[in-house]
């Protein structure tokens, strides 16, 4: 039990949805402003194979674990529903070998919602287990928030190479009733086009660093700080998310009830959402 929980105490990133805008075809060569009144597009259901991996280890280095989670995330339509399918979590002791088959999470199977800030409430979950893989199936929802938020931030027209800085994002969010997360600086960036599912893109560098979280239950208390960063590729005509990739480090300091000496521990966490095309 407390190596599970070691394995599964990583937190998400920005969390709520802003407002799409309208479309405009524009040429991807020379590109230098966003398009005006740039809209998403959906004609029919998009989905996403997404990968998280944490890689566990102790504050000096030594590494103690890996768990995988995978799943389908589908955005059904443009009225923002989105669902979860097929989600399987895996587990490796050796930090070369590759993960077996994941185990089915029957709880994910068909879980939808529209994505807002109410996704931090813990009234969402009451479904979900009271262990350790509760915190990795909220996470799922979180982070697919925060890869949207941060593709459809940037206002119209911005231009490219220029940082921007949604100060209006960076507050401390309430993780559904078990602790906070806060985030102290986002930042975005067009830093150019590129090809991706044979679709014209941008990509937008994101960053966001020391980030203090905190957790607090029955079964243990944490306090760390997470640095997380990447790029996302956005579609210039449909402004769909392509492909997203995300990498954190986190630093912990965790008391479990019961134990007389806190641990310090170093999470290390990879996101990858891959568009499925047919």
């Amino acid at each position: 039990m407390k190596k599970e929980i070691i394995i599964n105490l990583t937190f998400c990133f920005a969390l709520s949805l802003v407002t799409a805008w309208g479309q405009k075809s524009v040429p991807e060569n020379h590109l230098q402003n966003l398009p005006n009144n740039w809209s998403l597009q959906i004609n029919h259901p998009i989905s996403y194979l997404v990968t998280t991996t944490h890689y566990d280890y102790s504050m000096m280095g030594p590494f103690l674990n890996k768990t995988q989670i995978t799943g389908q995330y589908t955005r059904t339509s443009e009225d923002g529903t989105v669902r979860w399918n097929q989600v399987e979590i895996a587990q490796a002791h050796d930090l070369e070998a590759s993960f077996d088959t994941g185990l089915p999470q029957p709880v994910m199977e068909g879980f939808s919602y529209v994505p807002s800030e109410k996704m931090m409430e813990a009234a969402n979950y009451s479904d979900f287990p009271q262990d350790a893989t509760g915190h990795l199936f909220r996470n799922l929802v979180w982070d697919m928030m925060g890869f949207e938020f941060f593709a459809w931030a940037l206002p119209d027209s911005y231009p490219l190479n220029l940082e921007y800085r949604p100060v209006e994002a960076n507050y401390k969010i309430e993780l559904a009733g078990e602790g906070t997360f806060e985030n102290k600086d986002i930042r975005l960036t067009w830093i150019g086009t590129t090809q991706k599912n044979n679709q014209p893109c941008v990509i937008i560098k994101f960053s966001v660093m020391n980030n203090p979280l905190s957790m607090h239950s029955e079964h243990m208390k944490l306090k760390g700080r997470s640095h997380y960063w990447g790029n996302i590729y956005v579609a210039l005509n449909s402004k769909q998310i392509e492909y997203a990739e995300l990498y954190e480090d986190v630093i912990m300091n965790l008391k479990m009830t019961g134990q007389d000496e806190s641990q310090r521990l170093n999470t290390v966490r990879t996101i990858f959402a891959e568009k499925i095309t047919k």
